[in-house]
């Protein structure tokens, strides 16, 4: 499978920030919720079903997002 987009996402308590591979991208801030991860997802829906994502795992607090993103 190629993919188009690629998104990295540091994972915090309170939040989370996602960068994408793009030129003059800067990476996005959201909040580590349920809200911020329909935020990300709604500013990215045409992206997502085309992208690779990586994300760090820390210590549960990835747990819902990845979740969130394999809806």
């Amino acid at each position: 499978m190629s993919y188009l987009h690629f998104f990295g996402i540091d994972v915090s308590k309170d939040h989370i920030d996602i960068a994408q591979l793009a030129k003059a991208a800067k990476p996005k801030r959201y909040p580590n919720s349920s809200e911020g991860f329909a935020a990300f997802c709604g500013d990215n829906e045409t992206k997502l079903s085309e992208s690779f994502v990586v994300l760090e795992a820390t210590g549960g607090y990835e747990t819902a997002l990845l979740k969130a993103l394999c809806k």
